[in-house]
């Protein structure tokens, strides 16, 4: 046959991702029946997100879904990889600790797949936050399924892109099955009338028939192209069959007719892309050459995984804390003979001033935060005029804020998520909870979401009720993977503090409105700020007692 053209050679490439995507799942599936592994999410029927690959730059981030697969393989984790997750080996992404779909690659921008869906969303658009005025123009893909789709957070993704004109390509995985509910007429973009819409939030949606995917090639590129232009957020609902059950833990067979199951076959992403390959004038025997050559790739990594290591356990949730931070490291909490002093306000203030000032990847996000307010007990004020594009303020959603926020940290920022009284942080607990603290534990250091969670704790007048006056320090001292602060005068604050941004750790700072202008000795601390630092992990011991000790 004559040469095959660039996009022939593209298209043949995708083609083997595919067939090694599906090969890997027979495999896993092979090594859940023989009890070697003991989960699998087939990607059977979603090869085809694999078309995304080839517009995909090295400085693009993803967020994918459990069943991308056959572009994770594009991306450039290797059949290997797949094999050390499904037997929980060591040598895999997550230390062994990661079920075998919900994968992780720092070294390609892939980020860890989450278990709670949809919580990759504000992760995905605050990355974008972080990323969307570099010189190469980077986007950031956020891939879900049709179900997942119609989470809050979802939602609040879509709207903080829209309003921040945040390079995000919403990637929908729409096989009309939420496991086994049916999801037609019930997301954003399926009407209860039939009707589909053709934009949400102002955003365009752009429908794509991902069991033919090749077909796509073309629209793919151009929309990938306009977005680095644009940096605009897009939306794509790729219509794809789900040909297996959800996971081995299911029997599709409970809710799904017969005679759908057999029509579902003639949807194979697989055959139909051959079919298109050899209609494009490719010859059958390059096909099955290709199809063969990634068979024989991926059977040949299994024995590479089955003779990995067993993982070791371990006791550490977090990232490990350099000397001066250890509880048996020397403190220093100012001057106590020092005549000028600072309230707690004006100490954690300067604490601000002085790392918005050291590093330009510090940054503030929280409610009436800017100036004039600058935060509502005014521990801000003056900041966002000294460093306006480090101290922004954001959407009344405190799960915003923080999943925000947890995605900038993943880019390298140190972002400080305000959230203006701690009674307000149950909104937030899904990404305090699943992914500030889990992340450095899940993915075996790989990767790090330093966020310091800042909130004013505790009562101060009475008729506050429970919405202005509770601290609740006790449930999130239980969240392994979490630092908790609360300091009782200004010098711990800012020891405290320090060591919060010191630690490159999540970190949740509460700090009692009660004492902040206390204005005694013992209340108050020293100007020199910057050089106070109060290790991690040791409580101040007030009173001992035989019995008690406060």
């Amino acid at each position: 046959m004559s040469k095959l053209s660039s996009k022939q050679e593209i298209l043949l490439s995708l083609y083997k991702f595919m067939v090694a995507s599906r090969e890997s799942d027979i495999v896993e599936s092979e090594l859940v029946n023989s009890g070697e592994a003991n989960f699998l999410a087939s990607s059977k029927g979603h090869e085809g997100s694999v078309i995304l690959a080839p517009f995909l730059k090295p400085q693009d981030w993803l967020h994918c879904h459990y069943r991308d697969k056959a572009l994770m393989f594009a991306r450039g984790i290797s059949s290997e990889m797949f094999f050390y997750s499904a037997l929980a080996k060591a040598e895999s992404h997550s230390h062994g600790r990661q079920m075998v779909s919900h994968m992780s690659a720092p070294e390609l921008n892939i980020m860890s797949i989450v278990g709670p869906v949809g919580n990759n969303a504000l992760q995905a658009a605050g990355v974008a936050c972080a990323i969307k005025n570099n010189v190469d123009s980077p986007i950031v893909l956020c891939a879900i399924g049709d179900g997942t789709s119609q989470q809050g957070e979802v939602f609040e993704a879509i709207a903080q892109s829209k309003r921040g004109k945040l390079p995000v390509l919403f990637f929908i995985h729409n096989n009309n099955l939420a496991i086994s509910t049916r999801t037609q007429g019930n997301t954003f973009f399926s009407l209860p009338d039939g009707k589909v819409a053709d934009s949400f939030y102002d955003i365009p949606i752009t429908y794509l028939d991902g069991c033919n995917t090749f077909g796509n090639f073309d629209i793919m590129d151009k929309l990938i192209t306009n977005m680095r232009i644009t940096k605009d957020p897009q939306i794509i609902v790729f219509n794809v069959d789900r040909l297996d059950n959800h996971s081995n833990a299911d029997d599709q067979k409970l809710y799904r007719q017969e005679t759908e199951l057999n029509n579902c076959t003639n949807n194979d992403p697989i055959l139909l892309g051959a079919k298109f390959l050899s209609d494009d004038g490719i010859s059958l025997a390059t096909i099955l050459n290709a199809k063969a050559e990634a068979i024989h790739l991926v059977r040949n990594s299994i024995e590479t995984a089955r003779h990995g290591t067993e993982p070791s356990a371990t006791f550490e949730a977090e990232k490990p804390l350099i000397p001066e931070l250890l509880p048996t490291a020397q403190e220093y909490r100012g001057d106590f003979n020092a005549t000028e002093r600072l309230t707690m306000l004006e100490a954690m203030r300067n604490v601000f001033y002085t790392q918005l000032a050291a590093d330009e990847k510090v940054c503030l996000l929280g409610q009436d935060i800017e100036d004039g307010k600058g935060d509502v007990f005014g521990i801000t004020r003056g900041l966002s005029t000294k460093f306006p594009n480090q101290v922004t303020n954001s959407a009344l959603s405190e799960s915003t804020i923080i999943g925000l926020t947890g995605g900038m940290a993943l880019a390298g920022m140190r972002p400080v998520a305000f959230i203006q009284f701690a009674d307000f942080m149950p909104l937030a607990y899904n990404q305090i909870f699943s992914e500030l603290a889990t992340m450095y534990w899940r993915t075996n250091g790989g990767w790090q979401c330093p966020v310091i969670v800042f909130a004013a704790c505790g009562a101060y007048r009475p008729g506050l009720g429970p919405f202005h006056s509770q601290t609740n320090e006790a449930t999130y001292a239980h969240i392994p993977g979490l630092d908790v602060y609360m300091p009782s005068n200004a010098a711990d604050a800012v020891g405290m503090l320090n060591a919060a941004f010191r630690s490159g750790r999540p970190s949740l700072f509460l700090y009692p409105k009660k004492l902040l202008n206390a204005s005694s000795i013992e209340d108050t601390t020293s100007v020199d700020v910057a050089k106070q630092l109060v290790p991690v992990g040791k409580a101040r011991i007030v009173k001992a007692g035989s019995d008690i000790t406060l």
